[in-house]
C-alpha cells in the first residue's frame, strides 16, 4: 500500500513538530521511545550481570 502525500508528510520530523495537533503525537512517541530505551538498557544490564555471575561462580 502506497502512502498518500499528506500521511507521508506526517512522518517528516520537522513537519510533525511544526503542526500543533501532531505535537501530542510526537511527545507520545518520544516518551514511548525513552521508555523502551530504558527497558532495553535494563535488560542489557541484567544480561551482563547474569553473564558475570555465571563466569565468577565457577
Amino acid at each position: 500500500m502506497v502512502a498518500d502525500e499528506p500521511s507521508r508528510r506526517l512522518f517528516g520530523k520537522k513537519e510533525s513538530v511544526r503542526r500543533g495537533n501532531n505535537w501530542e503525537k510526537v511527545v507520545l512517541y518520544s516518551k514511548m521511545g525513552r521508555l523502551l530505551e530504558r527497558c532495553r538498557r535494563r535488560a542489557a544490564i541484567q544480561a551482563e550481570e547474569r553473564f558475570y555471575r555465571s563466569c565468577c561462580s565457577d
